[in-house]
């Protein structure tokens, strides 16, 4: 149980931590024109990392944390 809850406590906080993220100004060093994140850069969040299945993986993630994540990035993707 407890396991579960720190998993899903650690999902949170990389959803969380990718949403704040993204509300900080482009700039240069920061993902500006032509950066990471620019055109033809390396365009994705972090909470995009949740999908790698050898993440999933190391954080231990269950069925039911899986289906929960995929709904995540489906919308993020929207």
């Amino acid at each position: 149980m407890w396991r579960r809850t720190s998993v899903g406590m650690a999902v949170g906080a990389a959803l969380i931590a990718s949403l704040a993220l993204a509300q900080q100004p482009r700039g240069p060093g920061r993902g500006g024109f032509g950066g990471f994140g620019g055109p033809g850069g390396f365009g994705g969040s972090s909470a995009m990392l949740l999908g790698i299945p050898e993440v999933q993986k190391e954080l231990t993630v269950s069925d039911e944390q899986r289906g929960l994540i995929e709904t995540m990035l489906t919308d993020l993707r929207e």
